[in-house]
């Protein structure tokens, strides 16, 4: 289960002094901004705002990447009910309208997530408007948080989705074969999943038996080629939103490998730190007795110095007396 971590990351850029705002009030903003007469007389207004709060602009992009993500996990609900649809549905008109509106919702869900994803890899470069090393520390891990959040989440949402069309191209193979074992009940497993692969249906089966094998319809079996198209269309969007889901392992792979890597050098910096400590200690000791001996050379030199001279200053003249 995937936690909404937004919240705790905005309390964190609160505490380090970084100014955060809704995206209700963002968005207002920036619409009061673009309609008031000042923009269109200074264009660089609005660049020169978000180089002062470089992580304003990052929380927009968050709060685009999660109403993406949202997207997808609306389309894959009407993906469940369109494959509902298409079980209780009476006619071949009904089937091929819900196949129709999963393969569309499909397509556009797809590039949602693309574009989802795209946005999440270029929020993996770090700002360059952060003002001091803490401020940009706190960015940087804040930005990183997010991001495997963000990954976590929408690698989430890519499965679900993989899996609600997986289970309506099942559900396809699975109603017609049930139609085709009704129609056609000598027929066997393999020869079943046949005429399936070849686009046959309950429909043309019928045509086949009442009018003969060679008597099938051209609009039956123009259905028939639609709907395997249709099958093989849903194949190929999975096969994309599975490469997409590889990427995000990867990516989020790549982010364990930074944080890895971040960790050593954070332990290797506290053993240089140690080792400081110690070489400082030892060079204050040697300091100590360096001063100690040059006290004792310089009392050891002034004792000398004075032996020396009190001789001279005391000695008797050559009169006999004392100077």
């Amino acid at each position: 289960m995937i936690v909404d971590r937004f919240p705790e990351f905005r309390q964190y850029a609160r505490e380090a002094g970084i100014e955060t705002t809704s995206m209700e009030e963002l968005r207002a903003r920036h619409q009061q901004n673009a309609n008031s007469p000042d923009a269109s007389k200074d264009p660089s207004a609005s660049s020169k705002k978000a180089a002062d709060d470089p992580m304003r602009e990052f929380f927009e992009h968050v709060r685009a990447i999660q109403d993406r993500i949202a997207d997808a996990r609306r389309s894959t609900d009407l993906i469940q009910q369109y494959t509902e649809d298409f079980l209780v549905a009476t006619s071949t008109a009904l089937e091929t309208k819900a196949q129709q509106n999963s393969e569309e919702e499909a397509s556009r869900t797809n590039k949602v997530l693309q574009e989802a994803k795209h946005m999440l890899e270029d929020l993996k470069n770090p700002p360059d408007g952060a003002k001091g090393n803490k401020t940009k520390k706190v960015n940087s891990k804040i930005r990183q948080n997010m991001c495997n959040s963000l990954a976590k989440k929408l690698q989430q949402e890519v499965l679900q989705f993989q899996q609600a069309q997986s289970n309506f191209t099942k559900e396809i193979k699975a109603k017609t074969a049930r139609q085709l074992q009704i129609t056609c009940p000598e027929a066997s497993l393999e020869e079943i999943d046949t005429m399936i692969q070849n686009g046959e249906t309950r429909d043309t089966q019928v045509q086949r038996q009442m009018a003969g094998s060679h008597a099938v319809l051209l609009e039956n079996l123009q259905q028939v080629h639609d709907k395997y198209r249709a099958i093989r269309r849903l194949e190929r969007s999975m096969a994309e939103l599975h490469q997409m889901f590889l990427d995000m392992a990867q990516l989020i792979e790549h982010q364990g490998e930074i944080l890895d890597v971040i960790e050593v050098n954070v332990a290797k910096t506290k053993d240089y730190t140690t080792q400081a400590e110690k070489e400082l200690i030892t060079a204050r000791k040697g300091q100590f007795t360096a001063q100690r001996r040059m006290c004792c050379i310089t009392v050891v030199m002034l004792i000398i110095v004075a032996i020396i001279i009190f001789p001279i200053l005391f000695a008797p003249s050559a009169g006999g007396g004392f100077r």
